[in-house]
């Protein structure tokens, strides 16, 4: 008797070595060592089948689809009293096929560049930039005489994932070879556009997001402390500690830090950059808030005034000179915002989706939990959002009002 398909057996050989088999139907058996083995080939076999099941459904509903679309292409010839065959030597003549369909991508290239001279609103020098880059890139890899279109995106995406080169510059490969191709359907030498739903290139998992330590941090924002310079103490900590982005915080103004509720506001204008225009008040934590303290007297005198008043480029050039003179020998790129992002992510009392709301993502939690999670212990976390100042590295000049507000701060410290 035939055994039901796909299941599992055990059956002993005549040298007396037990196995295990699977029945595939037709009295055939695949023979396994193990019990698990089998089982597990048993289900494999079943979510091929299932998987080939949907397969068939799929390409039986499309060529339905097409069923349809035929019938109702034969009404309106029927209709207009027209055969197939003339329909077919009219497109011949007349249609996209009527151009050269199998011309190389050398030439293809040098009919879109010949097409977009004639369009005054492009630029010569954007043209030459496609033609020394972008268009140089793609025959390097592909050969000046291989057929255009013969490039799939399967092809297309692999070249950009085995590149070394940066994600900034797959992306802007990804925009002049949609130019590329859409020029060339419009021209007619091509049916469509192979490239049209590829929208990015994923970037790799890397150890480029490093994070300063809480030993670290604590030398940089002493460092500050020491030097009194308030505006760099007040910016570094907006972004260590309340996820507000750098280039924001070189736009923010004093009156944006609100010590009454203890809270900086990001208006829509500050946030514009983003490109969101999306207004947000974030609580300072306590810790934060005990070294801004220090801070006040500035926003006093200053309030209608930019935090930062020097440009962008000199902000991070001296920031980094701060951090060196500090000990603290480490600098990536957006390495602040990094920190922020891998101790909030963590920290018990926010979470992704405060921490999130925090930094303006406000699409959802997978940037943190996929870059940002799993960088920092939760016990760091508590370490660095308890980061209160030295009271040996007060100030000499410091107030008696903020040296009050301060010890105020450590007294009820947690």
């Amino acid at each position: 008797m035939p055994r039901k398909r796909y299941s599992v057996f055990e059956r002993k050989n005549p040298s007396g070595v037990t196995s295990w088999r699977v029945a595939i139907g037709d009295n055939k058996y695949r023979q396994f060592k193990t019990k698990r083995e089998a089982i597990s080939a048993a289900e494999e076999l079943k979510d091929a089948e299932v998987i080939g099941d949907r397969e068939e459904i799929r390409e039986l509903g499309r060529l339905l689809k097409h069923k349809f679309e035929l019938m109702n292409c034969q009404r309106k010839l029927d209709h207009w009293g027209i055969s197939w065959d003339e329909v077919f030597k009219f497109y011949e003549k007349h249609g996209e096929q009527a151009q050269d369909a199998n011309i190389s991508l050398e030439r293809g290239m040098r009919i879109v560049l010949d097409s977009k001279r004639k369009d005054r609103y492009v630029s010569e020098d954007y043209l030459n930039h496609l033609e020394a880059f972008s268009f140089k890139k793609l025959r390097e890899h592909f050969g000046s005489e291989s057929l255009i279109k013969n490039i799939s995106r399967k092809d297309f995406e692999m070249y950009l994932r085995k590149s070394k080169m940066s994600v900034v510059s797959k992306n802007h490969l990804i925009t002049t070879g949609k130019t590329l191709f859409n020029t060339l359907v419009e021209l007619g030498h091509l049916g469509l556009n192979p490239i049209k739903k590829l929208s990015h290139i994923p970037k790799e998992r890397s150890r480029e997001f490093e994070i300063f330590s809480v030993s670290e941090t604590r030398k940089i924002l002493t460092q500050c402390l020491k030097e009194e310079n308030y505006p760099f103490l007040a910016s570094l900590i907006l972004v260590l500690y309340c996820g507000v982005r750098v280039g924001e915080s070189q736009k923010l103004k004093w009156k944006d830090i609100r010590y009454i509720d203890q809270s900086v506001f990001v208006s829509e204008m500050v946030s514009k950059k983003t490109k969101r225009l999306h207004s947000r008040t974030s609580k300072i934590p306590p810790n934060a808030m005990a070294w801004l303290r220090f801070c006040y007297g500035t926003y006093k005198e200053n309030k209608e005034e930019q935090i930062i008043q020097i440009s962008g480029s000199y902000y991070y050039a001296s920031i980094r000179k701060l951090v060196t003179r500090a000990g603290v020998d480490k600098w990536y790129k957006n390495i602040l915002r990094h920190t922020f992002a891998s101790y909030g992510c963590v920290y018990e009392e926010w979470g992704l989706r405060k921490t999130a709301e925090k930094m303006g993502h406000y699409r959802n939690i997978d940037v943190l939990r996929n870059n940002y999670q799993h960088i920092a212990y939760s016990v760091d976390s508590e370490r660095y959002f308890d980061l209160y100042p030295n009271r040996k590295y007060f100030p000499e000049g410091t107030d008696a009002e903020t040296l009050t507000l301060v010890e105020k701060d450590l007294a009820e410290r947690k």
